[in-house]
């Protein structure tokens, strides 16, 4: 995971001498959707797979603020959470849903778009058949590279960000990593 995140900031880094080639020419909306996959601990470390989407109101050519959603889905096998080895093969489904908001940096070139970001919000977790869920306050800190395709469109190559979450009085640590496509409305 170092490796990964030592690999984004380099990307982003080296975006930077670009910034003062892009001139007041930035887009006024982006709008991100694409696959989400996070790793979160819930009794066990668990892989789970959904639904990412973002929406960046940028303020300037490097700053905006950004809304940040995302869905993710997975099974728990019900022995890791009674001990009992008979449960075994009994599983129910559950879901994690974010939601977060916040400030955002982006180094644009023609070629690729860096950005980092710092969000604040939550987090709502629901099992299947169970009318319980739980909630609690997400942070989340983390960025990306977009590769420019044309002028309104990009590709997200990855976005990765650490998404730790308090939730039933404890603190669980999450990665989430995401990519897609990158819609931009004006200029």
């Amino acid at each position: 995971m170092r490796k990964l995140f030592l690999l984004a900031a380099v990307l982003f880094f080296a975006a930077l001498p670009a910034r003062a080639q892009s001139g007041g020419n930035y887009p006024g909306i982006e709008i991100f959707g694409g696959y989400s996959y996070m790793n979160t601990k819930f009794a066990d470390r668990h892989s789970l797979n959904g639904w990412g989407a973002s929406a960046a109101f940028n303020l300037g050519s490097h700053w905006g603020l950004v809304g940040d959603f995302s869905g993710n889905y997975g099974h728990i096998d019900l022995s890791e959470l009674s001990g009992d080895p008979l449960d075994v093969g009994t599983s129910i489904g559950f879901s994690k849903y974010a939601y977060l908001a916040g400030p955002q940096y982006s180094a644009r070139s023609k070629a690729v778009t860096g950005f980092a970001h710092v969000l604040v919000g939550g987090v709502s977790t629901k099992f299947s058949g169970a009318s319980q869920s739980s909630s609690g306050f997400a942070l989340g800190l983390g960025g990306g590279v977009d590769v420019n395709v044309g002028k309104s469109l990009g590709v997200r190559l990855f976005q990765v960000d650490y998404l730790p979450e308090h939730s039933l009085g404890i603190w669980t640590n999450n990665v989430r990593l995401q990519a897609g496509l990158v819609f931009r409305i004006g200029s």
